[in-house]
């Protein structure tokens, strides 16, 4: 016997209910770690240029510093004026001692030449009184030595030499000056044993006179 299906009915299972998780829409990847590490990256880069201009800075005006000082302390004009083409962005104050310190010195620079072309003992040694440090002070002072010899040798006396020596003990032509101080001494006493030899002999002569006339 064949069973009746048709008036057989079946029981459907029990539906599959989605829940409210599954009926919201998937979300997307966040991208907020990302960026966070994009801004925490960009943050150190910006910090270490900061850093790398702070200490180029720095450096720069600590080299401008000590070329500043070392320019204020020379007397050398080329010193001076190679601060001021090297360090165009240096502080004003500093820029304009350099100008007034290089100007006083082309002005030391004229006096000297002045003086040196005058041959002038006077402005020789008003150069040396008045810049007593310069460079130009040695040279300044084997000039004077040099014409004060001059001088010397156109006295060509004793006391003109003597005064060389007690005026230049260290002199350039001391040596010199005293050969020609001796030989001028020795020159004096030899014509002063001549004067008193020729003297002697006059005077013998003259008692020998005397004595011929008295027997006459």
């Amino acid at each position: 016997m064949v069973p009746n299906t048709q008036n057989t009915q079946i029981t459907p299972s029990n539906p599959i209910v989605p829940t409210e998780a599954d009926q919201q829409p998937p979300k997307k990847k966040s991208h907020k770690g990302l960026w966070s590490a994009v801004i925490i990256a960009f943050v150190l880069a910006l910090i270490i240029v900061l850093l790398g201009i702070y200490y180029a800075q720095k450096t720069q005006m600590e080299n401008e510093l000590r070329a500043y000082e070392n320019a204020m302390m020379s007397t050398e004009p080329a010193v001076l004026q190679n601060f001021l083409d090297m360090y165009i962005e240096a502080p004003v104050a500093h820029r304009d001692s350099i100008k007034v310190h290089l100007m006083a010195l082309k002005k030391i620079d004229r006096d000297w030449d002045n003086a040196r072309a005058s041959l002038s003992k006077s402005a020789l040694q008003l150069f040396i009184d008045r810049n007593p440090d310069n460079v130009h002070v040695r040279e300044a002072r084997l000039m004077i030595d040099s014409l004060d010899f001059e001088t010397a040798k156109i006295g060509n006396s004793m006391e003109s030499f003597k005064k060389y020596m007690e005026d230049h003990e260290q002199g350039y032509y001391y040596d010199e000056a005293k050969n020609a101080y001796d030989r001028l001494e020795e020159e004096m006493i030899r014509a002063a044993q001549l004067k008193a030899e020729q003297d002697s002999i006059a005077k013998a002569a003259e008692e020998a006179a005397a004595v011929v006339i008295e027997g006459l």
